[in-house]
């Protein structure tokens, strides 16, 4: 199941060797130089994998009620959760992270939180996993057995496994309170990268005992944390390589490694900066002339010639979170720009890190009740923009306005990018025409990508054509058509701090998704159970309707009614308070129409 085996069917068809964008921008009280476009299609080169946009989650998201969340933070039954995934076309989910050692044997996450992890990702059409099992301090029968299991049960499911998180952070070595992996050593004490040589060891030991349970495992990895040489990154490097590079030169006579992964927190630690200091570093131009290619040039690049595809399998603009900096607008603008350039250097992929509690996120859960962060948005304008062949770009920017440009194209359609990050009382809006051979003109159309006064500190009101993404209704951007003046010229303006995607040919018709619903009707069991006093109940309803649920005791007399009244179809939970009853079994069951289901509850006091 390697990363080259799922790319977009996408016919080359017959175009044109390419096409000039002439960016012209607006008046103001200095004259200003065009900036030219030019874009070349490459003949068959590369082409954007579909489950490029990924998301990626610590292992505690697997368990029910972590950090405040009611249930599952991932269920079957969460259909508000399946909807944004489906309407953001997420298609690959990483699940890992340094609080991956917990449950049944201390290790493992514990068998029914696999299961309605997995439940869930069934119900996401395309979506693999990158499931993470530990190495530090771990069982390699243990991880043995468990990824027998998830192989046997989910593993269509699979893109691969990995072997823990972030190995070359000292603090996995000597962490505080812990017992040091004695596997796992640095040899010169005090310096993480020394600590390599014994990692590998105890990877490839860990790898073969897995793959003699499971032929037909294969492994990413290292999933390396720092991304030095970036400016400002820890220096975890062994013999002055990367270990994302040690490791794929180290692997890639094996047959168990598939995939190189890399962390990127381009700007550190988000702690003590102000909400502006962030947005000023995620708008940088030195992020995509500098930190980009630092990461990719010195890391990256070795895995490509090694024979690896790679994946950023965990990125954000800064690691931790600000009120007002990682929920703003500029997330937005960075995702859109992140996700090009990457696409445009060959990734196999972007997994954007998730803490469900936290504001650096993409999706987020209050109780029962999901939401989106402004980076959903840049997600969103990716999927309808970003998919295609890579065509080449090349930018001709006399007065270094901050502004940076992508293309794709498909069969029928060329979509060119624009990213207007000019910020400030001085910010200037850039008023764009697009040039196509007067020969052979086709439709146009534009969708920005915008926040309420063009303000990148914005958190709330922000629109990608003209629409808002929710968590039941369907996201419905719409085209712009563009006018032009002369056959082949579309002019539009991009105002500052802002982005448009401009498609050119093909039908511009409204983008949406169906909404989603479950797929029958159906009660769940209750979580916990046994339980005192107090337990969760969910249900799915595939229509709308008069809803009863109801608990009985043994003789079957009504001791609580729970819910009663029109519902609409969705899922739907309710936390049940037993204190005033005795311990004893009971029965809870669900009513609508002719349906109707019954499960157990032990209460044990």
């Amino acid at each position: 199941m390697g990363w080259t085996s799922r790319k977009r069917n996408l016919k080359s068809g017959n175009r044109a060797i390419g096409f000039t964008v002439a960016l012209l921008f607006a008046q103001t009280a200095l004259a200003q130089s065009p900036v030219t476009i030019t874009v070349k299609a490459y003949s068959s080169i590369m082409t954007v994998p579909v489950d490029f946009v990924g998301l990626s989650f610590g292992s505690a998201t697997m368990q029910a009620y972590v950090n405040g969340t009611i249930g599952y933070f991932f269920a079957p039954y969460d259909s508000e959760a399946v909807s944004l995934f489906r309407t953001l076309r997420i298609e690959n989910m990483r699940i890992a992270g340094g609080t991956a050692l917990w449950a049944e044997d201390g290790s493992l996450p514990a068998r029914p939180d696999i299961d309605a992890f997995f439940g869930f990702v069934k119900k996401i059409p395309g979506l693999k996993v990158i499931y993470s099992l530990p190495l530090f301090n771990a069982s390699d029968t243990a991880d043995a057995a468990a990824a027998k299991y998830i192989w046997q049960n989910y593993g269509r499911y699979l893109d691969c496994f990995e072997l823990d998180n972030e190995p070359d952070w000292h603090s996995q070595h000597t962490y505080p309170g812990h017992t040091v992996d004695p596997q796992i050593y640095e040899s010169i004490p005090g310096t993480a990268g020394s600590a390599f040589p014994s990692y590998i060891a105890k990877w490839r030991r860990f790898a073969e005992t897995i793959a003699d349970s499971v032929p037909s495992a294969t492994f990413a990895g290292p999933s390396t944390g720092s991304n030095w040489p970036v400016p400002n990154s820890a220096n975890t490097s062994y013999e002055n390589q990367s270990w994302t590079a040690n490791f794929a030169d180290s692997i890639r006579n094996s047959t168990l490694g598939n995939l190189i992964t890399q962390h990127n927190y381009v700007g550190q630690a988000a702690t003590g900066k102000t909400p502006q200091q962030m947005v000023n570093e995620m708008i940088s131009q030195a992020w995509d002339t500098t930190y980009y290619p630092d990461l990719y040039n010195a890391c990256l690049v070795p895995a490509v010639k090694d024979g690896f595809g790679f994946r950023l399998e965990e990125s954000n603009s800064f690691s931790g979170s600000v009120a007002g900096g990682s929920n703003s607008f500029a997330t937005a603008l960075w995702t859109l720009d992140y996700l090009n350039w990457w696409a445009q250097h060959g990734a196999a992929g972007v997994n954007f890190h998730v803490n469900e509690w936290g504001l650096n996120a993409v999706i987020s859960k209050s109780g029962v009740t999901y939401g989106v962060y402004p980076m959903a948005y840049g997600i969103k304008a990716f999927d309808i923009g970003g998919f295609g062949k890579v065509d080449s770009v090349a930018i001709a920017n006399p007065d270094g306005l901050n502004l940076t440009a992508y293309a794709v194209h498909d069969s029928g359609s060329t979509y060119v990018t624009i990213i207007n990050k000019e910020q400030g009382p001085f910010a200037r809006n850039a008023q764009v025409a697009i040039l196509t051979p007067a020969d052979s003109p086709h439709s146009a159309g534009v969708m920005y990508l915008s926040a309420p006064n063009n303000n990148l500190l914005e958190t709330t009101g922000v629109t990608l054509g003209g629409a808002v993404i929710t968590n039941s209704c369907p996201f419905a951007g719409r085209w712009t058509i563009l006018d032009s003046s002369q056959t082949g010229q579309y002019v539009l303006t991009v105002h500052s701090s802002s982005a448009a995607i401009v498609k050119i040919g093909g039908q511009l018709t409204a983008v949406t998704q169906k909404p989603v619903y479950p797929d029958n009707f159906s009660l769940l069991q209750n979580y916990p159970n046994p339980f005192n006093p107090s337990s969760i109940i969910g249900f799915t309803l595939n229509r709308s309707g008069e809803v009863s649920l109801k608990i009985y005791n043994v003789l079957g007399e009504p001791v609580d009614e729970v819910a009663h009244g029109f519902m609409p179809a969705g899922s739907h939970s309710y936390n049940v308070d037993m204190q005033k009853l005795p311990s004893g079994l009971y029965f809870y069951t669900l009513r609508q129409g002719a349906n109707r289901l019954t499960k157990k509850m032990l209460l044990l006091k």
